[in-house]
């Protein structure tokens, strides 16, 4: 063995001890964080669900708002009627209100308007345009919160805010004057949630975030026939 191999030999040790590390490295951060401790959803898989992922970039773009007492919760099954449920993406409960997130973490060209049930995502393939029909989140939101403050009192401030992927673009969607759900890229959202929390005066005590966050946790605890009830209603109603 020559002294080019032993050098390629040690790169690639070195290399791989460099991304051992880091893997190690940024799962033991991911574990220590809020959405892990929520979804026990192990670091491995986070990248494998494009929902999921959405969900946790969110949380990676506000989660230093922690420091300031701001409390985090993911996948929410809210109850509804006759035993069934609506599925929150992200909650954050904190001074100024509570923030409903709904994660659109898509590609393509968005179309839609707000006061039609179906959206449009239109993609490039092979094969020409490509068109695929989603609910529209402004009106999936905003019934998310509608349920959600009948568990909380219909008097707390809350926004909701629909977070869409920078690999989309929102093409032409029509909004109501009077709309007051926030559509914004991730990319933007850190802004949009700082913007709301600097104009806006204290809503809640800290005792009354940790209160709300007490009411609403077990709701992201559920177990699987919970789940599996939510999806079979979603097919359903489909």
């Amino acid at each position: 063995m020559n002294n080019v191999e032993l050098y390629f030999i040690f790169a690639c040790l070195l290399i791989s001890v460099f991304l051992i590390c880091d893997f190690l490295h940024r799962k033991k951060l991911y574990e220590a964080g809020s959405y892990y401790n929520i979804t026990k959803t192990p670091f491995i898989l986070i990248g494998r669900n494009i929902g999921s992922y959405g969900e946790y970039l969110i949380y990676e773009t506000l989660k230093h708002l922690e420091s300031e007492r701001a409390k985090f919760l993911f996948n929410l099954y809210i109850p509804t009627y006759n035993g069934k449920t609506t599925e929150i993406d992200a909650v954050m409960i904190s001074q100024c209100g509570i923030f409903v997130f709904e994660s659109k973490n898509y590609s393509g060209w968005i179309f839609g308007n707000e006061n039609q049930k179906m959206w449009t995502q239109s993609l490039c393939a092979k094969s020409g345009t490509q068109k695929e029909h989603f609910f529209n989140p402004i009106m999936q939101n905003q019934y998310h919160i509608d349920y959600l403050r009948k568990l909380i009192g219909k008097n707390v401030q809350t926004y909701s805010i629909i977070v869409f992927s920078d690999n989309c673009k929102l093409k032409n969607i029509t909004r109501n004057t009077n709309s007051k759900a926030i559509l914004t890229y991730r990319s933007k959202l850190y802004r949009t949630v700082n913007d709301i929390c600097s104009e806006s005066v204290d809503f809640l005590t800290l005792m009354e975030v940790n209160k709300i966050y007490d009411i609403l946790y077990k709701y992201s605890q559920v177990d699987e026939t919970v789940k599996s009830r939510h999806i079979l209603n979603l097919k359903t109603v489909k």
